[in-house]
């Protein structure tokens, strides 16, 4: 019975895994898409209010989802050595908590590193290296993928001329 139960939760576990990786993925997709027009055009106040709103709702986004990837994962670990590979994980992990932190912080003098964490760069360089890792990622899966050379120099070209035709 137990056993049954285990094997259900790890079944679980992983699916939970799938999700939230998909999650992620589209999540930072979409923050680069903020970061990019947050930086590089002009706005109104109300335009910087969403962008700042949406801004707490990719770092609370991929806080919850990252907690649900680690979780998952850790459901999944059948020896020590895996555990040793959660260790990137636990690391963003932490740089998202004390973001997140941060943000929610009502004392300026509780939290010694408020005065950094609660600029824009510092949004930035958190949403570019989230999504760093995440290109990372899949492009490690890039190699299961059964596309002719040929098709995938297509796509990489399609895939450019629509990222330029909408930073235009």
């Amino acid at each position: 019975m137990l056993e049954h139960f285990l094997v259900r939760l790890r079944y679980l576990a992983s699916v939970a895994e799938k999700i939230s990786n998909y999650c992620i993925a589209l999540t930072s997709i979409l923050s680069i898409f903020c970061v990019v027009y947050d930086f590089g055009f002009t706005h109104t106040k109300e335009i910087e209010e969403t962008i700042n709103q949406a801004f707490i709702f990719f770092t609370s986004a991929f806080f919850t989802l990252w907690l649900i990837r680690a979780l998952s994962r850790i459901l999944q670990v059948k020896s020590l050595s895996d555990l040793k590979l959660l260790r990137g994980d636990i690391l963003i992990f932490i740089v998202l908590l004390l973001y997140y932190k941060a943000i929610l912080s009502s004392n300026a003098q509780n939290f010694f590193l408020e005065p950094f964490l609660n600029t824009k760069p510092a949004l930035y360089v958190l949403c570019i290296l989230i999504f760093g890792i995440e290109l990372g990622r899949s492009s490690l899966k890039m190699g299961q993928l059964d596309v002719h050379p040929k098709q995938l120099f297509i796509f990489s070209f399609a895939a450019l001329i629509l990222i330029g035709a909408g930073l235009l």
